[in-house]
């Protein structure tokens, strides 16, 4: 439980050490609430205080009860609250200086139920029939499906950054890579 930065000394417990070893996942549901869900464990983080992205990405590593923990600012070492939902983590809530910040994963990383739908009508690529049991996929496999299909190779994508947030201007490699093919795709939403 708690959230910590990612700093390329401290393994987590699947071995992990640098944010290009992170993912998201997704899933499509079909039952309750319809439509693509998230559970993110990489994130950048924003200090209300001082009005800086922190340096880094940090890992959210759960919750109990809704409280992730906190993180000091490496800009002015105020300190940075974190709360979620208790169990499948779409975003995360922030305090400091005295205000609130939610980051809206699915804004932040733009996997909104829209670009799913606008993927399937450029590609044919469809979750919903490729991952009917509602499992758990990561999205970096996701990608590699949608290359396959579009019969391009990820790593030839030229990189590309959505500006998604007014505070959030660095994102994680998989983000970075996601948005890539987004962009590659002609999808922008």
């Amino acid at each position: 439980m708690g959230i910590w930065e990612i700093d390329g000394i401290r393994q987590d417990r699947k071995g992990r050490k640098s944010e290009e070893e992170f993912d998201l996942l997704v899933c499509a549901r079909k039952i309750k609430k319809i439509g693509v869900q998230i559970d993110v464990e990489i994130t950048p983080l924003y200090c209300m205080n001082c009005n800086k992205q922190l340096e880094g990405f940090y890992k959210h590593d759960g919750s109990r009860y809704g409280q992730v923990g906190s993180v000091q600012c490496n800009h002015c070492d105020e300190e940075i609250r974190c709360v979620d939902h208790d169990n499948i983590v779409e975003e995360l809530i922030t305090y400091s200086g005295n205000q609130k910040l939610v980051l809206d994963y699915y804004k932040l990383y733009k996997l909104e139920n829209e670009v799913w739908n606008k993927i399937k009508e450029k590609t044919g690529y469809d979750l919903f029939q490729r991952y009917s049991n509602e499992e758990w996929v990561p999205l970096h496999n996701v990608m590699d499906e949608i290359c396959t299909l579009c019969n391009v190779r990820l790593d030839e994508i030229p990189p590309y950054t959505y500006n998604t947030s007014d505070k959030i201007k660095k994102f994680p490699y998989i983000a970075n890579k996601w948005f890539a093919l987004l962009h590659y795709l002609e999808i922008d939403i």
